[in-house]
């Protein structure tokens, strides 16, 4: 398997497990600027995805992270 991938599954996993032990719980939910819905959980999960994908060097777009400009990402 890519190691890559490997890696992302793996991120996936650990997001995933994090989200459900939250969920487990009486969480808040707060919202954005434009209304949506922002909990704890999502919070956490972009955190470990983005930890966890750091070592491949490729650069990560997500929702509740910071964007990377276009001119790092546009050739991946």
């Amino acid at each position: 398997m890519d190691n890559n991938l490997e890696i992302a599954i793996k991120a996936s996993i650990e997001a995933g497990k994090a989200i459900m032990e939250i969920y487990a719980t009486d969480f808040n939910v707060d919202y954005k600027s434009d209304y949506t819905p922002l909990t704890l959980a999502d919070t956490k999960a972009n955190e470990i995805i983005t930890r966890s994908l750091q070592i491949t060097s490729l650069p990560v777009i997500s929702e509740e992270g910071r964007q990377t400009a276009f001119h790092i990402r546009e050739n991946y």
